[in-house]
């Protein structure tokens, strides 16, 4: 690797340092010599945003620097500054102009401690989405070194955090065996039930986990919430074949959606006539909660009774599954599902974006039809819910649970009884992959675990609900939280 990093301790102003590929480059052998104590060096990569196509590639600039416990890092983009210039095949770098931009308040990580996950918010026609570990055009979620109050506090603030896949350019540093980012994010719907249901949807590739963190007592008043799952068994034991079964829910479907294309119309002309662009989805998909209420009450009450028959009729086909606090959803490939109105969950699932829309009772934003034709000739029989696992409980300290173990990820939960410390090692996990660790508690505390690597003996980083943190591979931490406190960590599966 000499040719392609630059110890940043020397004398000379300019240095050239030429394109490296960080992911096949030995890097983890390189900056575990003792000699890099006390220096900086600095490494360049052509970074392809790949999930972002109007992104054009971008020149990135790597600086480390090793102290007697730590290994940290920040990375710059060198496009939107001073301190490097693309020259041919790599950046030559101004080491004046690198040092002041250093002093500016650049943030570093920590190779030896977790990193706050920085979330995003992703308005939808249903609520919104908080994104924990995404990366799309849409929104990119970040890593940060410390923590700022409350998930909102963290997407606000002006501590900016470094895009995830930038650093994700060190993979075979962090990921360990893994090769991939689980997607972790929160799906939280308006309580409306008119505007705070998903689409019902299934997915061929993905695999998710839900684990319901709140049920909004408005839209249900005895805390147990409801969402749409697979196809209802009564209905389907009326058919001789499943066959027969799909030609009528299709049928049901066309019959609604055709309805619901002139109320979309209508509404569309509503927020017209309110100064919103005909053709601007975007501008419809961030309307209020009150605003799309107001619309709805201004349609002729004889076209909305139409559509609640039709959209009943059209339900009759479909599982429905009742939700309460805690309640873990397992939905595996192919399954047909849906959350309803005023149930929050936590999500974990693969990172693949996919899916086959079946119906949905507001317009689809996205894309111009519903997939339901497509999406029931997928299915040759009807699919089969998962079962609802019982997950043992320790009422004296803390119940550590696998709730779903997928081929491609995993994901256990603690739910502590009691105030109490409870160390990595019992846990049962792999050591040679990264973790995702969310916080369902207001007392959560990690650790260094026993033995481990990390900046100090007595660094400790606190979780406030719904805060969550990537752990890279090699490293380890111990929890603290109080009676009724629950942490999620996901890991990937390797095989």
């Amino acid at each position: 690797m000499g040719r392609d990093h630059h110890d940043f301790t020397g004398e000379i102003k300019l240095v050239f340092l030429p394109f490296l590929e960080l992911a096949d480059s030995g890097l983890s052998d390189y900056l575990s010599s003792s000699d890099l104590l006390g220096k900086r060096h600095c490494f360049a990569v052509m970074h392809e945003a790949r999930y972002d196509a109007s992104l054009c590639p971008r020149p990135l600039l790597f600086v480390f620097e090793k102290k007697e416990t730590d290994l940290q890092f920040c990375v710059i983009d060198v496009s939107h500054n001073d301190v490097g210039q693309l020259q041919g095949k790599g950046i030559e770098v101004n080491k004046e102009y690198l040092e002041r931009y250093l002093k500016s308040g650049v943030e570093y990580l920590s190779l030896n401690s977790p990193w706050y996950l920085q979330p995003c918010s992703i308005k939808k026609p249903w609520g919104q989405e908080i994104w924990y570990s995404a990366m799309e055009a849409r929104g990119v979620c970040r890593f940060a070194s410390s923590s700022h109050g409350s998930p909102e506090g963290l997407s606000q603030s002006s501590h900016q955090g470094a895009p995830i896949p930038w650093v994700l350019e060190l993979s075979s540093l962090i990921f360990g065996a893994a090769d991939k980012l689980n997607l972790l994010k929160i799906l939280a719907p308006h309580n409306h039930p008119n505007f705070g249901e998903l689409y019902f949807e299934l997915h061929q590739y993905k695999q998710e986990v839900y684990v319901v963190s709140h049920v909004d007592k408005t839209a249900w008043p005895g805390g147990v919430g409801q969402m749409r799952f697979g196809f209802c068994p009564k209905k389907l034991a009326q058919y001789q074949s499943f066959e027969t079964f799909k030609s009528d829910y299709l049928w049901a479907a066309k019959q609604y959606s055709n309805h619901r294309a002139e109320i979309d119309e209508l509404l569309s002309g509503g927020r017209a006539l309110r100064g919103g662009a005909d053709d601007d989805n975007a501008a419809e998909e961030i309307l209020s909660l009150e605003c799309k209420i107001k619309l709805r009450e201004e349609l002729p009450q004889a076209l909305l009774q139409k559509e609640a028959t039709l959209y009943e009729s059209l339900n009759e086909f479909v599982g429905v599954r009742e939700l309460s606090l805690g309640d873990v959803v397992k939905v595996p490939k192919n399954f047909p599902h849906s959350l309803m109105h005023g149930v929050r969950v936590v999500e974990f699932q693969t990172p693949v974006y996919e899916r086959m829309i079946l119906s949905f009772n507001q317009k689809v934003l996205t894309q111009e039809h519903w997939d339901t034709e497509a999406a029931l000739a997928l299915l040759s029989e009807a699919p089969k819910a998962p079962e609802q696992a019982a997950y043992p409980e320790d009422l004296s300290g803390v119940s550590i649970q696998t709730i779903v173990e997928f081929e491609d990820f995993l994901v256990k939960r603690l739910n502590f009884h009691e105030s109490t410390q409870l160390c990595w090692e019992t846990l049962g996990l792999d050591a040679d992959v990264y973790s995702l660790i969310m916080s369902l508690g207001s007392n959560v505390t990690l650790l260094p675990a026993k033995g481990a690597v990390l900046v100090e003996a007595t660094s400790h980083w606190a979780l406030a609900a719904e805060q969550s943190v990537f752990l890279r591979a090699g490293l380890a931490v111990d929890f603290t939280a109080a009676a009724g406190d629950v942490v999620l960590i996901c890991q990937p599966n390797i095989e």
